[in-house]
């Protein structure tokens, strides 16, 4: 086989890592000028006060601040434009899918294979998705892809007895990335963790695999001295792990516990329904089952018959097997996922959902890419197949594979076609009805923004359904919930004198009411609601909705939707 190790450092490697990341780039400029959706919009609230806001702010999303203190001073130095907001995001992906080519081409799968799981990583929408939005999500998928080069580099060493001096930056890697991809958001721990004790425990598996050989004793003490000595990958390295993660739980206890107390709120969408989502939470089949295969039936057909060799030279032939560096990754991608589901499941914490876990996907795009890599490897050595052209097809069918089991070559000729579906264009629904406003027409806006635990009823703003019915009256919200609240068209979408809304149909039907028997509003007001427009109209009928407790019946005159957001104005059909 090929050596990997005659790619590293060369001119070829680094402008291919320099090309896939500008690939990266050129893919998500288009998703990046789009609308702020409403979790964004709570990371704009975030960092549109003043520095000493930003904490609290961060808190109100179950989120830890440190993301957003370093989003909070790239906007204040950069600008606040959509594209702006985004770009961190899209430079932590485009960073990532460059250390994927490196790290893979260095440790297993050659320049190919990192080509192959860095262009991956650049199509994946997934990657896309998470890598245009102004989240910390995408820190999280940079964090994974270091903490796996450097891991991969420490494995490599221990298995090639390389000197623990000469992988000193990898064992720095392993715990920055771990210390700071746990900071930015703590479901970064999954994977990381997961992948640390996957690397550190692979050892002990080595004794069951040489049985054949006919060595099981000699080689078993052998991988258990580098458990207890001071190898490159020591029980130092992975106790200094454990420590950094538990000193960003320490750092991060307020938040963290706060998120663990209130679970509930995201147990809608974080617990599995099905067992088939296990399946479907990864493009499985182009990301393990078609490369792994692969290699398999490649390794198979080009096998030669058992020859004597003295033992050390066997031992290095056995040890510079791709597996022996790929096969821990993809258990670790495995393992994550299955973790992920399994504490959802068991109702300890609601993470199953792809922002939670997406620290996985770049352990999929290296095991694949790896996997294609070695293919390729292989194939040249036995069959003298013509590299470049081999080489351009089997990264078509990589990347091809992906980009139609995701759906992307499906959709690619279609007019209107995007990487990225938000669906919620704010910008738009607030230009229009800027656009049609009459001057004295209230605007109201229910927007269900991120983890806003007081959006079912806000009885300050709607008193009337409380005093028709004589039940107690809740606490009044405070005024930062309102200027949450009112934040979607109060921060970079602006509409004057914006009124927030809870999200119940009568709650929301109650509140209207009433302030336009407040005002005495003749021509009526206009709403702003986060729901496609079929739902907006079950929640507003075209029709009169009937006896309202305010004394007037209403009806809409007209609605607008742009993409999940739907502009509905709202007119007074006859006072009781």
């Amino acid at each position: 086989m090929t050596d990997s190790r005659r790619d590293w450092g060369t001119t070829t490697s680094l402008a291919v890592a320099l090309l896939a990341a500008l690939v990266a780039i050129l893919l998500r400029i288009p998703a990046a000028s789009e609308s702020l959706w409403v979790d964004e919009l709570h990371s704009a609230w975030a960092v549109w006060g003043e520095w000493e806001e930003v904490k609290t702010r961060a808190a109100w999303g179950n989120q830890t601040p440190w993301y957003f203190y370093a989003l909070w001073g790239w906007r204040n130095w950069l600008g606040d434009s959509e594209l702006i907001l985004r770009l961190p995001s899209m430079l932590a992906t485009a960073l990532a899918s460059a250390v994927l080519v490196l790290g893979v081409a260095r440790n297993g799968g050659g320049l190919l294979g990192g080509a192959i799981a860095g262009v991956l990583l650049a199509v994946d929408r997934n990657a896309i998705f998470f890598g245009t939005e102004t989240r910390p999500y995408a820190g999280t998928i940079l964090a994974v892809a270091v903490a796996t080069w450097a891991a991969a580099e420490l494995r490599r060493a221990e298995l090639l007895r390389t000197g623990a001096g000469k992988v000193w930056w990898g064992r720095g890697g392993l715990l920055l990335a771990c210390f700071a991809g746990f900071l930015g958001h703590a479901t970064a721990a999954i994977p990381l963790a997961v992948l640390a004790t996957t690397l550190f425990a692979w050892p002990l598996r080595d004794r069951g695999q040489l049985r054949e050989r006919g060595q099981l004793r000699e080689r078993g003490q052998r991988s258990w001295r580098s458990l207890v000595k001071s190898r490159p990958y020591s029980p130092g390295v992975f106790v200094a792990v454990v420590v950094a993660m538990a000193s960003v739980l320490w750092i991060n206890a307020e938040v963290i516990f706060r998120v663990w107390s209130d679970r509930a709120q995201w147990n809608a969408f974080g617990r599995p329904r099905f067992f088939q989502e296990l399946w479907t939470i990864w493009p499985w089949t182009w990301l393990v089952l078609v490369p792994f295969g692969f290699w398999r039936a490649v390794n198979f057909l080009s096998r030669e018959p058992r020859q004597s060799v003295p033992p050390e030279q066997g031992e290095a032939d056995w040890k510079r097997s791709p597996t022996a560096l790929l096969a821990p990754v993809l258990a670790a991608a495995l393992l994550a996922t299955a973790l992920g589901w399994a504490v959802s499941c068991l109702g300890i914490a609601p993470v199953w959902h792809r922002r939670f876990l997406i620290g996985v996907l770049p352990l999929l795009c290296w095991a694949a890419g790896g996997y294609w890599g070695a293919s390729a490897s292989r194939l040249t050595q036995r069959r003298r197949m013509r590299f470049l052209w081999g080489s351009l097809l089997m990264m078509l069918v990589a990347v091809g594979g992906l980009m139609f089991e995701q759906g992307t070559l499906a959709e690619l000729s279609d007019a209107d076609f995007t990487w990225v579906r938000r669906g919620e264009d704010w910008r738009g629904a607030v230009a229009y009805v800027n656009q049609h406003r009459e001057p004295g027409e209230p605007v109201f806006v229910a927007a269900e923004l991120l983890e806003s635990a007081a959006l079912d009823s806000l009885p300050a703003l709607d008193p009337s359904p409380a005093q028709a019915t004589g039940m107690e009256r809740r606490p009044e919200p405070s005024p930062e919930m309102i200027e949450y609240l009112r934040y979607p068209v109060t921060g970079p979408y602006r509409v004057e004198g914006a009124i927030p809304l809870g999200r119940q149909p009568e709650v929301i039907r109650g509140a209207i009411a009433a302030e336009f028997t407040r005002r005495g509003a003749a021509r009526g007001g206009w709403v702003l609601l986060r729901r496609i427009e079929p739902h907006a109209r079950m929640i507003l009928p075209a029709s009169p909705i009937g006896s309202e407790p305010s004394g007037i019946r209403f009806q809409t005159i007209d609605s607008q939707a742009f993409g999940g957001v739907t502009v509905v104005r709202v007119g007074v059909a006859e006072r009781l």
